[in-house]
């Protein structure tokens, strides 16, 4: 079941942030933690986007997820899917004044707030969560024609915590097409298992960016260095930082949202039963 908000808003990115804490108060209040929770926008984010606003839509993706993401399975979607039934629509427009005048509404803007024609980046992603979706997200939004997704393959899991517990490879390709999908289904996506730490980024002159984390920076720095010795164009790098885990449950846990935890938490839940 999925529960669908529609939020009609044309003052831009900023009016959203501005209303965030009313936006977040709707979804808390009516929408059940038993069913997928879409977000949508009228207009549409997609139809929206331009050079001068991609990285303040796509801080609205990324407050989104970590608000809401500890306690629904949150979809921000760029492009509206028509099929699902609106369960719910809030009018910004109708607002007798924005409600969160503390809200920092300006975006700081980099290098690589812009669109590319096309983006890649890589991962595991292992029971995709908050961490995963804001990730794909901002590669996503970044994207006017295709994104090149690496999904690392068995021989790239030794060095991994519960290696045994990680989802096969089919699910995991599964997980990232069946999200990009609904985020954005107007855009080529090109998913497919990596074998070695460069994948296609380091083949495909097509290749404009690459879409990492703080803790994968060096990698790409790495992805560039090799492109430069194959005579390609350099990557433009955009990292995003680290997502905390709010439900963090001890000093064995990662501070970050990870997959690593919460294969832990799978693996105390089986012991826990198997004492039983």
């Amino acid at each position: 079941m999925t529960w669908l908000l529609t939020i009609a808003v044309s003052g831009g990115y900023q009016k959203v942030l501005r209303n965030f804490s009313e936006i977040c108060s709707v979804i808390r209040s009516k929408a059940p933690t038993s069913e997928k929770v879409v977000i949508a926008f009228k207009p549409s984010i997609q139809s929206q986007l331009s050079n001068s606003n991609v990285g303040g839509w796509s801080k609205v993706c990324n407050q989104l997820y970590a608000s809401l993401g500890s306690k629904y399975d949150v979809t921000v979607q760029f492009v509206r899917n028509h099929q699902l039934k609106e369960s719910e629509c809030l009018d910004l427009e109708k607002a007798n004044q924005d409600q969160d005048t503390n809200e920092k509404t300006e975006h700081t803007s980099l290098s690589t707030d812009r669109l590319y024609d096309h983006v890649c980046m890589g991962g595991t992603f292992d029971r995709l969560h908050t961490g995963h979706k804001i990730l794909l997200s901002t590669a996503l939004i970044r994207t006017k024609q295709s994104l090149t997704v690496g999904v690392t393959g068995q021989n790239l899991l030794g060095k991994k915590t519960l290696t045994e517990l990680i989802e096969p490879l089919d699910d995991r390709i599964q997980g990232v097409t069946d999200f990009l999908t609904d985020v954005n289904r107007d855009v080529e996506l090109k998913i497919s298992e990596i074998q070695d730490p460069f994948g296609p980024a380091i083949v495909d002159p097509q290749l404009e960016c690459i879409v990492g984390s703080q803790e994968t920076e060096k990698g790409c720095t790495a992805i560039n260095e090799k492109r430069k010795e194959k005579g390609l164009s350099q990557l433009d790098i955009h990292c995003i930082e680290l997502v905390e885990d709010v439900e963090r449950r001890g000093p064995h846990e990662e501070e970050k949202i990870s997959s690593s935890s919460m294969r832990s938490r799978i693996l105390g839940q089986r012991l826990l039963k198997a004492r039983k």
